[in-house]
């Protein structure tokens, strides 16, 4: 327990410390959350869909975040799959020309 007021500022910094800590985990829980939601809309509408067949969220914040929707960047990705080269479309071209049944 703090005793002098000393003891009351260092005691008080660290509880606000845990308690920003806590709190931007939490909004990194909920926007992560929040952009599973909104790919699982996005997925859910596929064209010529009728309105019911469209992903509902239950967040009960979706609505509370959605202006967030135009802030998320996707982040580049790095491909496991080489491009095409010259030579390989050549590969590709020659493969599929002896495998074709007249």
């Amino acid at each position: 327990m703090a005793n002098t007021p000393e003891e009351l500022v260092e005691f008080t910094k660290n509880i606000n410390e845990c308690l920003d800590e806590a709190f931007e985990t939490k909004l990194q829980n909920m926007r992560s959350a929040f952009r599973k939601e909104l790919r699982k809309i996005k997925s859910s509408r596929p064209s010529g869909s009728g309105e019911e067949s469209v992903h509902r969220s239950t967040l009960w914040y979706f609505d509370l975040l959605v202006f967030t929707k135009d802030q998320e960047v996707p982040t580049p990705s790095i491909s496991n799959i080489s491009p095409i080269t010259p030579s390989s479309e050549k590969v590709r071209t020659l493969f599929f020309c002896c495998h074709i049944k007249y």
